[in-house]
């Protein structure tokens, strides 16, 4: 079950006009190639495409098929996202004053759709909605940091995210323990979690 949130028209159309005059390439500026969701180009097809190209050149490095695989999810990634962690990547991403000020407000514009007796027990507000034109970009800008961190200091070579799914393979069992601790602590940070199943 999920949580949508129906835009008005004339909400759609002005997120609409913000996402194709400066949101969308700042929100994607920078992002790792492997970063498929949400994005001109690519899409699951894409990911699919990229995580076997991935797989061919694990074999052809290691020259086997044995090795580690992390497939990981975040728990209730659009409803629990706190607002403030949202607001941060936008600051971070955004370089036009006005469309700053608007993807904040439409944060805002998100209720907490938590039970009272949770509200009280942590009053962070949380929520992002899907059916927002600016939902899935600002969910997708989220954890660039983890991403970047994951290729370029741990050095998993074989990495793909699609929204709030990762997948992460290594020849080293323990290497790629590690890179999942550090992907819990770092979303622990964001006041997230990684799903049990």
């Amino acid at each position: 079950e999920r949580l949508i949130h129906a835009a008005r028209i004339r909400d759609r159309v002005w997120q609409r006009s913000m996402r194709n005059n400066g949101v969308y390439d700042d929100m994607t500026r920078g992002l790792l190639y492997e970063n498929a969701a949400c994005q001109v180009g690519k899409g699951t097809d894409f990911s699919v495409e990229n995580l076997k190209k991935q797989l061919r050149r694990y074999y052809r490095r290691y020259n086997t098929n044995k090795g580690w695989a992390a497939h990981l999810d975040i728990r209730q990634y659009f409803p629990s996202t706190p607002h403030i962690v949202a607001k941060e990547t936008l600051r971070q991403r955004i370089r036009d004053p006005d469309l700053l000020r608007h993807t904040e407000a439409i944060v805002d514009s998100f209720k907490d759709a938590r039970t009272a007796e949770a509200i009280a027990q942590d009053p962070v507000r949380r929520g992002i909605y899907l059916g927002s034109e600016m939902s899935q970009l600002i969910q997708l800008g989220n954890p660039d940091r983890l991403d970047h961190y994951m290729k370029e200091r741990m050095h998993v070579r074989y990495y793909n995210r699609y929204m709030d799914d990762f997948i992460l393979v290594d020849n080293s069992k323990d290497h790629l323990m590690e890179c999942v601790e550090y992907i819990e602590t770092a979303l622990h940070g964001m006041g997230l979690a990684l799903n049990k199943k």
